[in-house]
């Protein structure tokens, strides 16, 4: 199981790195850079409320919150870990993430996360999709 979370997390970094190489190397597909002088705050407020927005990352947010002190701390803690790094709205902007990579990131962080449990032994609330 903890394989298949090490194989999603290392293609979500590599996913991440893709669409960040397109977008310096001009195939961005029509976006600017950002203005001179601080145009990434725009974004990183842009980001925050599309993260504040999406209920996937909100389900993270309350999964994160009710592992430490369980026994999913080693396994759910890395995962969390990475949920700080996506929440560093600033450096997200820097690195050129959008809206929609971060709603995916949430939906595939969240489905990781959910897979890790079983019925004897469920996740904390939070850490599992709803069902469609």
């Amino acid at each position: 199981m903890r394989m298949a979370v090490w194989i999603v997390m290392l293609a979500l970094a590599l996913g991440g790195c893709k669409k960040k190489g397109e977008e310096a190397a001009g195939g961005g597909g029509g976006n600017t850079p950002p203005a001179a002088g601080g145009g990434n705050a725009a974004k990183a407020e842009a980001l925050k409320a599309a993260w504040e927005a999406n209920a996937d990352c909100q389900s993270l947010d309350k999964c994160c919150a009710n592992v430490p002190g369980t026994t999913w701390e080693s396994s759910l803690g890395i995962i969390c870990e990475q949920v700080k790094t996506y929440k560093n709205f600033e450096e997200q902007a820097k690195n050129m993430v959008d809206a929609a990579w971060q709603d995916m990131t949430c939906k595939n962080t969240l489905d990781s996360a959910g897979m890790m449990g079983n019925d004897s032994n469920p996740v904390p609330e939070g850490c599992k999709r709803a069902a469609p």
